[in-house]
């Protein structure tokens, strides 16, 4: 019978900043959430002309947000508020110097991502449990492969 295998375990996501250092935010101890991978512009769009002729633009654009889920006071949570802290005092020639990877080995698919940027400081609530925070990572190019 044909199934399809999906395990977020089996996904790797990696962050790299030259100056803060590389953290494996998927491991067991950092018990990585969620991930959101959404591209920011259209592959295509279509313009009709005056005469109903249709023009169709490719619009070649790898510009997006990956958006991590990651555990409140975690190892990964601490490792990205210190790239925060340091991205907002850093020169504006290391704020871009982010590199985020993104690995899928049960569909072995990877996601390489440049240019990437803190959107803004997750938002934290405190409650009984703990709880999950959003890291919205803006990406200049993510490029599948």
């Amino acid at each position: 019978m044909p199934f399809a295998v999906y395990s977020l375990p089996d996904t790797h996501t990696v962050y790299n900043h030259p100056a803060v250092g590389r953290k494996v935010l998927s491991d067991e101890e950092n018990g990585g959430g969620q991930i959101s991978i959404a591209y920011s512009q259209d592959m295509s769009n279509h313009m009709q002309t005056a005469s109903g002729y249709t023009v169709i633009n490719k619009v070649k654009s790898h510009a997006g947000t990956v958006t991590l889920e990651i555990p409140q006071n975690s190892p990964s949570d601490m490792y990205l508020r210190r790239v925060i802290a340091y991205l907002e005092n850093a020169a504006a020639s290391e704020f871009a110097q982010s590199t985020l990877t993104i690995r899928d080995t049960a569909a072995d698919i990877t996601f390489n991502c440049t240019g990437v940027t803190p959107q803004k400081r997750p938002d934290r609530a405190y409650a009984q449990q703990a709880g999950t925070l959003q890291y919205v990572l803006l990406c200049a190019s993510i490029v599948e492969t």
